[in-house]
């Protein structure tokens, strides 16, 4: 289930135009609230604040996320308003989302609700084909 969770994350990342993988340039300070990445200096200060969500997809503290409150563009670093369970170490992977992770997994799960009942996969079982006397009465394949 995690793997599709992140492949249907990834794909409805593409399509809102999100940012891709990235990875922190350096550590965050020790409180945890912090974490830098030069790369992402080419935006304006505030880009990402309230609008955005830092979800760590490596490290430690994989899986947390958190909004951005603050992002200042002189070193990339983005805050977040409540710290993560550690301090964000160099070199992590994040992903910079404009929904809350949990939104998207709740969105899925909406979607494969409503859309069971008409859209299903369908299984050959073919496991008695040989032992049945209606599909096979020659009992050779």
């Amino acid at each position: 289930m995690a793997t599709t969770y992140v492949t249907i994350r990834r794909r409805m990342r593409e399509l809102l135009g999100e940012r891709p993988n990235a990875t922190t340039s350096g550590a965050g300070n020790a409180g945890g609230t912090t974490a830098p990445d030069t790369a992402l200096a080419v935006f304006d200060d505030d880009h990402f604040n309230d609008s955005f969500y830092l979800l760590l997809t490596s490290g430690t503290y994989s899986g947390e996320n958190r909004p951005v409150s603050d992002f200042a563009s002189s070193g990339g670093v983005m805050t977040v308003p409540r710290a993560y369970t550690g301090q964000v170490a160099s070199g992590v992977s994040y992903e910079l989302l404009r929904y809350s992770p949990d939104d998207y997994m709740a969105a899925h799960n909406m979607a494969l609700w409503q859309l069971y009942p008409r859209l299903h996969r369908v299984v050959y079982n073919e496991e008695h084909v040989v032992g049945s006397i209606l599909l096979n009465p020659s009992f050779e394949t």
